[in-house]
């Protein structure tokens, strides 16, 4: 009689499937939002040590070149300081826009100010 009862049972039933599918479905309800606040930290903490980056070369060519017109400003930065190799190397035209949307002027001092979200 138990051989009936048991005859090819391979696999899972359909409730189990289920079960298994709402268990994975809460999960990523959970890890998705966490992953996504993780990454956009991460891109905001990348924007501030690129816009310290570009401080640094703006106040650098401004002490090294007192001669010179001063950097006030980030719009023309990046064709000044490429053009005496100051530029930070390695840095894209979307890092470099949003870092200077970080960078603010103090009387002809590149400042950073890390307080700025870029991502609101």
């Amino acid at each position: 009689m138990f051989k009936l009862l048991r005859r090819n049972r391979k696999g899972f039933t359909l409730i189990e499937l289920i079960v298994v599918i709402a268990i994975l479905a809460i999960l990523a309800a959970i890890a998705i939002p966490t992953f996504t606040s993780i990454t956009r930290d991460a891109n905001q903490k990348v924007a501030v040590a690129n816009a310290r980056n570009i401080a640094t070369a703006i106040n650098t060519y401004n002490a090294l070149y007192p001669n010179e017109t001063p950097i006030t400003s980030t719009a023309n930065a990046k064709t000044t300081l490429s053009s005496v190799n100051l530029w930070p190397s390695g840095l894209t035209d979307d890092d470099a826009a949003n870092a200077n949307k970080l960078i603010i002027f103090e009387n002809n001092v590149a400042v950073v100010d890390a307080t700025i979200s870029i991502y609101d």
